[in-house]
């Protein structure tokens, strides 16, 4: 995606739009955290009697250790992970820019931090528990009079929170577009099994071999490599079978 950096125009490749976790943010200056407002990290509370609230960071750029319900409202601070920006030359501390007016600043671990929130939102919306038994369930509002149900557990799933829709939903309309999360080069090798029949014209069985291994040899097989093979079976031009290899 095409950014601005210093005045010029640079091609960062963005593998993924997200939020920060706890030990992500312990990393960054404090006073790049501190925009006034809370807003949410995707990292679990530490609390381990705790099973549903998310940690967030606090106006003054400190952290809530204990966690807040998913349901209260706080701030979303998107972050990009970026596969390429030491080979733009961009280190931590630098600033750019994204469609033209967006500006994130460079954090530790290959990443960009948004200058300030996008939105307040609940990390995810519910309408209340009920015990199923030994399990805890939530329900989400549908808005024509249904509810959904679903595990309590998930209220912290970010995969599945209000917040990673937002995120997402603000990105598609700023035009901030990811590349995926940076594919992997694999090289599979296949053993080939094929025919080659050359050509040639000789005078006897050991001319047509000799003629035909020179062939043979300087063949073009396409992206095969290494190629291997010996002759096997001579015919005449008639289709009889002169000579088959032992």
């Amino acid at each position: 995606m095409i950014a601005t950096y210093k005045g010029n125009e640079i091609d960062i490749k963005i593998t993924e739009i997200t939020l920060l976790t706890l030990e992500e943010a312990e990393k960054v200056p404090k006073e790049l955290l501190a925009v006034g407002e809370y807003w949410w990290l995707r990292s679990p509370s530490q609390n381990p009697k705790d099973t549903t609230s998310v940690l967030f960071v606090n106006p003054d750029g400190s952290f809530d250790t204990k966690g807040r319900s998913p349901g209260i409202c706080n701030h979303i601070r998107p972050v990009l992970k970026i596969s390429n920006l030491s080979e733009l030359g961009l280190a931590e501390g630098d600033t750019f820019s994204l469609a033209g007016y967006t500006t994130w600043t460079v954090i530790p671990g290959d990443m960009a931090l948004y200058d300030k929130t996008i939105d307040s939102c609940p990390y995810r919306t519910f309408t209340g528990f009920e015990m199923h038994g030994s399990v805890e369930y939530c329900y989400d509002d549908n808005g024509d009079g249904t509810f959904s149900e679903f595990p309590r557990s998930e209220l912290r799933d970010y995969d599945k929170s209000d917040a990673k829709s937002a995120v997402d939903y603000w990105a598609s309309k700023n035009g901030v577009k990811t590349e995926g999360k940076g594919k992997k080069k694999y090289y599979v090798i296949y053993h080939v099994t094929a025919r080659y029949m050359a050509e040639v014209d000789a005078d006897d069985l050991d001319e047509a071999l000799e003629l035909a291994e020179e062939k043979y040899v300087s063949a073009d097989f396409g992206e095969a490599e290494d190629i291997e093979g010996e002759a096997f079976a001579v015919d005449d031009e008639n289709d009889n079978r002169l000579w088959e290899a032992d």
